[in-house]
């Protein structure tokens, strides 16, 4: 074990920094370093450089760490972050899903046409389309598609019960429900139309893949995300497309995302959080 002197050393040399450093960062590197120097008898002085130079590599990515404010981009929409890697890497897989997947151009073509179809429904902006489907390729079409057509999305497990369903139907004031057969054949949908993906198929192929009239503001919703109501009824959280793309182009930036290095999140609850 590293005696209390040198470990109040340490100690005292991060926190002298606490202002130019992020401090979970160094609270993090701190206990990382005393668990390495205790299995390894090196210096924890040592140890606690060389664990901030892995992490980091240099200053100039840490002061991008403590960095919490950023621009936000002007003019841009989620859906466009999308397309700009579609102009990118057109043949790269962008989903995938069992044996199946899609390339960015299929994922990009597939969602203009829903789009252009939910346009002839008077889907647009100031209106949310609810998405009722298993997680897969259809999903995330429908996503995409939704954003596309100017609306914001929202999304609906297929195990919530009924009645919190019709909840959220009913305060989102949602006109439409993109699903498929297999989960709308008990369920109730109020006055929303239902489209059912795999029903609807062969009229959604007849629109054009190109991409629909760009009508969508930056500061229009993107997606309405309800919260659990344990505390009560559950309550509509709504967020702007400008929102998600500050913080999605911040996170290119740190941790640092990019398809070069082909990048990977792990996302586990799609109706509930970013």
């Amino acid at each position: 074990m590293k005696s209390h002197w040198e470990r109040q050393q340490v100690s005292t040399c991060l926190s002298a920094g606490v202002n130019d450093y992020n401090l979970p960062f160094i609270w993090f590197v701190w206990e990382s370093a005393v668990s390495e120097s205790d299995r390894s008898q090196s210096s924890l002085s040592d140890s606690v450089v060389r664990l901030a130079g892995r992490f980091l590599g240099s200053r100039a990515k840490l002061d991008r760490v403590q960095a919490t404010h950023s621009e936000p981009p002007l003019g841009l929409r989620v859906h466009e972050l999308i397309e700009a890697q579609v102009r990118v890497t057109p043949e790269n897989v962008a989903v995938s899903f069992d044996n199946d997947y899609l390339t960015y151009q299929q994922l990009d073509q597939r969602a203009n046409q829903l789009a252009r179809y939910l346009r002839s429904m008077g889907v647009g902006p100031g209106t949310c389309v609810a998405v009722f489907l298993e997680r897969g390729l259809a999903m995330v079409v429908a996503l995409l598609a939704t954003l596309k057509s100017g609306a914001a999305y929202l999304p609906m497990d297929p195990m919530f019960p009924q009645d919190r369903l019709a909840f959220m139907l009913n305060d989102a004031k949602v006109p439409v429900v993109l699903s498929q057969r297999s989960l709308t054949g008990n369920r109730s949908f109020g006055a929303a139309r239902v489209v059912q993906l795999d029903r609807d198929a062969d009229e959604i192929a007849a629109e054009s893949t190109e991409k629909p009239e760009e009508i969508t503001a930056p500061d229009d919703l993107a997606y309405v995300i309800f919260t659990s109501g344990s505390t009560g009824k559950p309550k509509g959280v709504e967020i702007e497309h400008r929102s998600v793309t500050n913080f999605l182009l911040s996170m290119r930036e740190t941790p640092g995302l990019d398809s070069i290095h082909e990048t990977r999140w792990l996302q586990l609850q799609p109706s509930r959080s970013i």
